[in-house]
């Protein structure tokens, strides 16, 4: 009876060994016909290519390397635009895992005067949750945007910065945006954080300059001056 028992549990064993085998055997996706929005153009025949598994219904579970790329030449009232794109992650059962890097370029070629623009991203997570440092840059209306945070297990941590240019084309006027400080290791406003807002047009300019102390995420004061210095509030 002992011998049947055990032989019986064995067979078991095996069996499930085989069954999740079988479920976490690691195949490839690839189709070429994603779509892809981009900072100019939209891209209909970009490649997606991502390693993947099969769950108990059949679905597929993303595990492993990810990839999505495209490019896009198209000529508009006489402007010939040349639009790239390629996303790099890394999957572990279906959630994001590692970084994330996406590097979008447009070239846009009119009267022999070329023009370029990039926007670049990268972000790191963990099990699905943001986890590492995320950058941002996008300088496609000639400015150079940017943002730098840091998340731990989904909170913002650390050093934050962020640089901001609107560009209001019908009044000929732009407001830059500058943003730092630091967060505790809570996601709390800590110490002293700066922020500057300028607005410049054709006509005038304008800049306040604010300096917020916190501590442990309550604000304790806040000081604004103008650009020469003046105190404003």
């Amino acid at each position: 009876m002992k011998k049947c028992l055990l032989k019986f549990k064995v067979v078991s064993s095996l069996l499930v060994l085989c069954v999740s085998a079988s479920a976490q055997t690691i195949k490839t996706f690839t189709r070429n016909d994603a779509e892809i929005h981009t900072i100019a153009l939209n891209i209909y025949n970009g490649k997606e290519t991502y390693q993947y598994y099969e769950d108990d219904n059949g679905n597929y579970v993303k595990n492993g390397s990810y990839s999505l790329s495209g490019t896009n030449v198209t000529t508009v009232q006489g402007r010939k635009i040349t639009d790239t794109y390629k996303a790099t992650a890394t999957f572990k059962k279906d959630l994001m895992n590692g970084t994330l890097s996406i590097l979008n370029n447009a070239t846009i070629v009119e009267n022999g005067k070329t023009t370029t623009g990039m926007m670049s991203f990268t972000a790191g997570y963990s099990n699905g949750i943001p986890h590492g440092k995320w950058t941002w840059k996008d300088n496609t209306d000639g400015y150079a945007n940017s943002s730098e945070m840091t998340f731990t297990n989904g909170v913002l941590t650390g050093p934050y910065k962020y640089n901001y240019t609107n560009v209001n084309r019908e009044n000929l006027t732009k407001k830059i945006t500058k943003l730092s400080g630091q967060f505790n290791a809570k996601g709390e406003f800590h110490g002293t954080w700066s922020e500057t807002e300028a607005i410049e047009s054709v006509f005038n300019s304008e800049k306040e300059v604010s300096e917020l102390i916190f501590s442990i995420g309550i604000l304790l004061s806040c000081i604004k001056r103008d650009a020469a210095g003046k105190l404003l509030n």
